[in-house]
């Protein structure tokens, strides 16, 4: 589902590599987080979603896709636990 904050998201997250992410990896990793992506060659750069991205943007996105907040927040948790780097607007969400 290519709304417009998640096609903001692939453009930023893309724009160094090339077409590597699309939307549909951005809503799946959003909804259910990076261990779904594992066989994906996306998955590296999905990694940085998080850190790459405002939470103001990622809430747009949810938002547009209908997505509880929440559950971004557990996809950020998932990231964190399999190496993404750390972001302080997130670790506060996460403490909330």
């Amino acid at each position: 589902m290519a709304t417009p904050a998640i096609e903001m998201i692939v453009s930023h997250l893309n724009a160094p590599y090339g077409a590597v992410v699309t939307a549909g990896d951005i809503v799946e990793a959003l909804c259910v987080g990076k261990t779904a992506l594992a066989q994906n060659p996306a998955a590296d750069v999905l990694g940085w979603l998080f850190a790459e991205c405002s939470p103001a943007l990622i809430e747009k996105a949810c938002a547009e896709i209908k997505l509880p907040l929440q559950q971004a927040v557990h996809a950020y948790a998932s990231f964190v636990s399999v190496g993404a780097p750390k972001v302080p607007a997130w670790e506060a969400k996460l403490a909330a």
